[in-house]
C-alpha cells in the first residue's frame, strides 16, 4: 500500500502566479516558505521553499494569497522531469487539494505577531487547548463516579 499525502504549514514567499492553459483551465503557483528544524543544538533553522500548483477552482483561492500570508496546504507530491538546454531536471511539486488561509500576512500584524490565532488554527483542524477549563477552577472527581 503507499500513501502520497503532505500537509504543510508556512508563509507565502511572493504573489501567486496565475495563468491559463491552452484549453482554459486556470492554475495558480506559488512558493511556501516553510521552516526547517536544524539537529545540531545552537546553529539557526533553515528554509525550505516548497512549489506549490493549485488548479482549477483552487487556483482562484490561491491567486487571491499575497505574499507574507500564512497558508496551510494539503496535497499529494507530483514529480516532473523536463529539458532544459540538453539537460535533463527533475522538479518536485506540492499537487495542492486543499488551501486555508491562516490569519493575516506577517508584514501586516508585525514581528511580534508571527504565530497564527488559536481561531485561525481551529479553522483548519487543529487541536487547540481551550482558553479556560471546562470545569472552571476544580477537576470533577472522576474516581466517585465508576460505576464498578
Amino acid at each position: 500500500m503507499a500513501l502520497n499525502q503532505i500537509v504543510l504549514v508556512g508563509t507565502i514567499d511572493r504573489a501567486p502566479e496565475r495563468r491559463t492553459t491552452p484549453d482554459g483551465q486556470a492554475i495558480t503557483t506559488f512558493k511556501l516558505k516553510v521552516a526547517r528544524p536544524t539537529r545540531q543544538e545552537g546553529t539557526p533553522p533553515g528554509v525550505d521553499f516548497i512549489p506549490v500548483v493549485a488548479s482549477r477552482r483552487l487556483a482562484d483561492v490561491a491567486a487571491g494569497l499575497a505574499a507574507g500570508q500564512i497558508a496551510a496546504v494539503e496535497g499529494r507530491m507530483v514529480t516532473r522531469t523536463h529539458e532544459q538546454n540538453g539537460q535533463r531536471l527533475k522538479l518536485v511539486e506540492v499537487e495542492a487539494s486543499s488551501l486555508h488561509a491562516i490569519g493575516t500576512s506577517v508584514a501586516e500584524a508585525g514581528p511580534d505577531s508571527a504565530k497564527p490565532a488559536a481561531a485561525d488554527l481551529q479553522s483548519v483542524g487543529a487541536s487547540v487547548p481551550p482558553a479556560s477549563a471546562p470545569y472552571g477552577d476544580e477537576a470533577p472527581d472522576f474516581d466517585t463516579d465508576v460505576p464498578f
